[in-house]
């Protein structure tokens, strides 16, 4: 013989099987929050202190970008291995930066505020001249010391009367001592005349370090406000 429940009843048993876990004091957004950690903190420049903005925080294969203050918030999302106190990559990379790589071990519910300090890599071009329209000058700071800048290029033009541009040239400027801490000053002679050019009061430098890191930046002699020398150009 078979019998069959009334509607009403079946209704009933369906709706306690379902909101049995609710009764029971279960939370599915608690356990949503379990599975995730949340890290936090500000990215600044080891030497000046100042934030350093778009650097990607990496926590496994979760990144995050700090915004222009320094700051990144990252929701990581953690797997089953990491529930269980798996081990995770963790890394800060910024342009111009050396790279800061960790381990740590990431757990439900973290709420970590990790602060990180970056150590600004590339040389930084601090001052530049064409002194008289004859001597190119360059000071060059790089917190790695003056010895790990490996070489500075001066690009220079020659243009007509029309102010067009008719040749060009580059040259390795030469070091000319120590300037402050971490600063060195490099120095080369430009010929004014090239056959029937002018030297351009325009031109442009680049710098590399050892580390393959390089900065770089135009300037103008303004005729109406001639550039200065920035070390006696006789040293």
């Amino acid at each position: 013989m078979k019998f069959f429940l009334p509607r009403t009843w079946l209704i009933l048993l369906l709706c306690t099987s379902a909101c049995s876990d609710k009764f029971a004091g279960y939370n599915y957004d608690a356990d949503r929050f379990a599975i995730s950690a949340r890290y936090s903190g500000r990215i600044t420049n080891m030497f000046t202190g100042d934030a350093v903005p778009l650097a990607a925080v990496a926590l496994g294969t979760q990144a995050a970008l700090s915004d222009e203050n320094g700051y990144y918030v990252l929701n990581y999302i953690l797997s089953e291995d990491d529930r269980q106190g798996a081990r995770v990559p963790f890394s800060v990379t910024a342009e111009n930066y050396f790279p800061r790589n960790e381990v740590v071990s990431v757990f439900p519910r973290d709420d970590v505020v990790r602060d990180i300090q970056l150590e600004y890599a590339a040389p930084i071009i601090r001052e530049l001249s064409l002194y008289v329209m004859q001597f190119c000058q360059v000071l060059v700071l790089d917190y790695q010391g003056v010895g790990n800048i490996r070489q500075v290029l001066g690009h220079f033009s020659y243009v007509n009367d029309q102010n067009e541009v008719m040749s060009e040239i580059t040259l390795p400027l030469t070091f000319r001592g120590v300037f402050g801490e971490n600063i060195a000053g490099y120095q080369v002679y430009v010929p004014r005349i090239s056959g029937d050019d002018a030297l351009s009061p325009s031109f442009r430098i680049e710098v590399e370090d050892f580390d393959g890191f390089r900065d770089s930046e135009s300037h103008f002699n303004d005729p109406r406000n001639p550039d200065p020398a920035l070390f006696d150009p006789d040293l």
